[in-house]
């Protein structure tokens, strides 16, 4: 449209004037990753994979809006000030709304940067290039163990739990992370975390720490692990946390002795020299064979006693506190029936309470765990 202008002082006539076309204004590019409350915005970080919807706000003076036109690229960056950013851009669009995915499998790329060139509908241009910089968070991997898995249960008092962390991070690679342990105890407690060695890491990508925790209480524990990146201006955190339960230290299981004992009432004949022994005790924490090496563990206490044809009552063997006796049938009569007990304890002692007569004896539930075993045996 052009203007009209009219001058009746000396001279008449009329003089068409074209106005003058200002250019757009741009008043910022906005950003957000779709599907995620995550917002992105010019100098921010985006992450590997997410899908940012970038439009922009902006006046025209002339108020025709609706009728500019776009022109948006955006092209990976080798620095992290989106200076170097080699041709050709890898996404294009002439659209109102830009929607742009970062490459998920980008390597050696810190950043991105959109060119955005705005146009109204006679030409006039306004440009703008934010940049985003590209920061997965670390990856983190956690677990935990029992130190020893010959014991009966996961997690018990007293018993060590070996915690893992495996950290890895895309941008500035595992071994500048900075990784954190917090423990929550059912109750407060003062038990620390001990660092504990772990096997080197095959993968490079990777890096794997270990700590070990023994726990002094039952009930549900937590640790929070989070690996915090170095980026300065905006690190990237990722938190994981390890809850267990941990029970009370059970009483031992006799698992495995010989020879096997028989059915009530029966006996088993013995003519020669003959060793009796529990060859297994599963326990949380004083198992037999004992775990070599480590004052956390120790082993099964034995306690052996005879009843012989004739005696007032069971006699505890003196001296036989490991986990077998030799029985000598000639030192009794052919025919003679000879009961040879066996009782296991751990470090609690828990007394066996079950009445004499009884052949086994389970302190708790299953019955199947049991810490009196006796045979009942025939001279020959």
């Amino acid at each position: 449209m052009r203007s009209v202008i009219c001058v009746g002082v000396l001279l008449t006539g009329c003089f068409y004037v074209d106005p003058v076309n200002r250019k757009p204004k741009i008043g910022g590019v906005n950003c957000r990753v779709q599907g995620s409350d995550r917002p992105c915005f010019q100098g921010g970080s985006v992450h590997r994979g997410d899908l940012l919807v970038l439009d922009v706000d902006f006046t025209d003076p002339e108020h025709h809006e609706s009728t500019a036109s776009f022109d948006w690229q955006a092209f990976q960056c080798t620095d992290g000030g989106a200076t170097d950013c080699p041709d050709p851009p890898f996404r294009t669009a002439s659209t109102p709304t830009f929607q742009l995915e970062v490459p998920a499998v980008l390597t050696g790329v810190p950043a991105l940067r959109v060119e955005l060139e705005l146009r109204d509908e006679l030409g006039a241009a306004a440009a703008q290039s934010p940049r985003y910089l590209i920061n997965d968070p670390p990856s983190l991997m956690v677990r935990a163990a029992p130190l020893q898995d010959r014991t009966m249960n996961s997690f018990v008092v007293g018993g060590p739990i070996v915690l893992y962390a495996t950290v890895g991070d895309l941008d500035e690679g595992p071994d500048l992370l900075d990784v954190r342990w917090d423990v929550i105890a059912p109750v407060p407690s003062a038990v620390p975390l001990v660092e504990t060695s772990v096997g080197p890491d095959l993968d490079p990508r990777f890096r794997t720490l270990g700590k070990m925790l023994v726990p002094d209480r039952i009930g549900e524990w937590d640790v929070r692990i989070t690996a915090t990146d170095t980026q300065p201006d905006l690190p990237e955190t990722t938190e994981r946390h390890l809850t267990f339960a941990v029970s009370p230290d059970q009483p031992p299981c006799i698992a495995q002795s010989q020879p096997l004992a028989p059915p009530d009432g029966a006996s088993v004949p013995i003519a020669d020299r003959t060793v009796f022994q529990v060859a297994v005790v599963t326990d949380d924490l004083d198992p037999y064979p004992p775990v070599p090496g480590d004052s956390h563990f120790g082993t099964t206490a034995f306690e052996w006693s005879i009843l012989a044809p004739g005696a007032p009552g069971r006699q505890v063997l003196t001296g036989a506190t490991g986990n077998a006796v030799d029985f000598e049938p000639g030192a009794f009569t052919p025919g003679d029936i000879v009961e040879l007990r066996v009782e296991i304890f751990d470090r609690k002692r828990t007394a066996i309470a079950c009445p004499d007569a009884a052949a086994t004896c389970a302190i708790a539930p299953p019955p199947s765990c049991i810490q009196r075993q006796t045979w009942r045996v025939e001279v020959r």
